[in-house]
């Protein structure tokens, strides 16, 4: 029962991220055109590299408080979380600091800096919030957080449509922080920080904490999500330093868009499966555990197969009236979203199972080789001054050759490539 209710609070949760982003670009891209609208993708882009900051952090604390509270152990205390959040926390002013820094330096008018500020706070505020869902779902509260997610992602959803109607886009990025203040208020409140050794980091605890954090798995997650986050948004870095115009960031925004619904609905496939392939895998059950994840690629190929359709038939009518301009989306963009969707399934589905088989150094080596190849072939495009097409036609190929890398290291996990299972299971 409870299991059944986490899926649906999840599956609820990631349609709001998805209509929240839609709505957002919608409203924006009508009360400041599609142009004006790319410096604000930027903003929102900046502060998704702020949450980046967390590089597998919160694994730290939720590895770390789940131990000790299935220990039920009274005397230990899973200090981590209380060294990690007081980081996760300065980090997040730093970067308001630097970002406001910035603006303020900046020719734009006054309200447009104060609104590109609050836009970028409003994402960047959930970077301590990481952590804090760790310690929820690691102490068996994790309905209470999937209530308090899909709450704190309803109003953001309602504020982002009032934008239409005319709600100042200042008015937004404050109203956004007042709800993470809330939501950060209701969430304290259901953790007690003194059994989480909030505020007793001796030095005994530090030299504890600061030994998990050099543990091998943990820092080979960290380079994997470092790895993998820049992966899906470096084009939103390099293409404002690059001779490319705004309409060209507009049409990434609206392919990264595409890339973010293909991982909702992949994900949710991957999520139902993971703890069932997991514990056959665990147990010994090879074929069994070969066969779930066999299912579930299949689920996931034929999903991308119908996105990838939709995307071809009917995308440039949807883009036209999601950005209130035809043209902006080109077909080439459309046919590279519809090979990147593909490319996504085998990603997400080969990704998911073998983190939870616990494969985080494999997942390490492959994602960082991927990046410095991806590096090198979007600065090269960028001083060639390749066209948009050109640009994205070669960064999705870079991404397509890191999902069969993943493919093939998840295949050589679950046995199904012999000459490679003895040595990467």
């Amino acid at each position: 029962m409870k299991q059944g209710a986490l899926y649906a609070h999840k599956i609820a949760n990631a349609a709001l991220t998805i209509l929240w982003s839609l709505t957002f670009t919608y409203a924006l891209t009508r009360t400041v055109g599609a142009e004006s609208y790319a410096v604000y993708a930027v903003a929102v882009a900046l502060g998704m590299l702020v949450l980046a900051l967390d590089a597998g952090m919160s694994s730290v604390v939720y590895f770390e408080t789940r131990r000790v509270y299935l220990e039920r152990s009274a005397t230990e205390s899973p200090v981590a979380f209380s060294l990690i959040l007081k980081f996760q926390t300065i980090a997040t002013v730093s970067c308001f600091l630097l970002y406001a820094s910035v603006c303020f330096n900046s020719k734009a008018s006054p309200t447009e800096l104060l609104a590109l500020f609050l836009v970028f706070a409003s994402v960047a505020a959930g970077l301590p919030a990481t952590s804090i869902r760790a310690v929820l779902n690691a102490t068996d509260d994790f309905l209470f957080c999937e209530r308090a997610e899909l709450v704190r992602r309803l109003l953001v959803l309602v504020f982002a449509a009032s934008i239409s109607f005319g709600l100042p886009i200042p008015a937004y990025g404050l109203l956004t922080l007042l709800v993470w203040a809330f939501w950060y208020w209701a969430v304290f409140g259901r953790l007690s920080l003194g059994d989480l050794g909030f505020g007793r980091a001796g030095r005994t605890e530090l030299v504890s904490a600061f030994a998990l954090l050099r543990d091998q798995r943990l820092r080979a997650s960290a380079v994997f999500s470092l790895c993998e986050f820049l992966i899906y948004s470096l084009p939103y870095y390099v293409l404002p330093l690059g001779a490319y115009s705004r309409r060209d960031l507009v049409a990434f925004d609206s392919y990264f868009k595409v890339t973010r619904l293909a991982v909702v609905a992949f994900g949710s496939a991957c999520d139902s499966a993971t703890p069932m392939l997991t514990r056959d895998y665990l147990h010994g059950s090879m074929q069994r555990a070969r066969r779930r994840f066999l299912a579930v690629l299949c689920f996931n190929i034929l999903t991308a197969i119908g996105l990838g359709y939709l995307l071809l038939n009917y995308g440039a009518e949807f883009f036209a009236r999601l950005l209130h301009e035809a043209g902006i989306v080109s077909e080439v963009t459309l046919r590279c979203g519809a090979a990147v969707v593909f490319a996504m399934a085998i990603q997400t589905t080969s990704g998911s199972f073998l983190l939870a088989l616990g494969n985080f150094s494999s997942l390490a080596r492959c994602a960082t080789g991927i990046l410095f190849i991806l590096i090198i072939t979007v600065v090269v495009a960028s001083i060639a001054n390749f066209s948009f097409d050109y640009f994205l036609a070669s960064y999705v190929s870079v991404f397509c050759i890191g999902a069969i890398c993943n493919l093939w290291l998840a295949c050589a996990a679950l046995g199904l490539i012999p000459q490679f299972r003895t040595r990467l299971r």
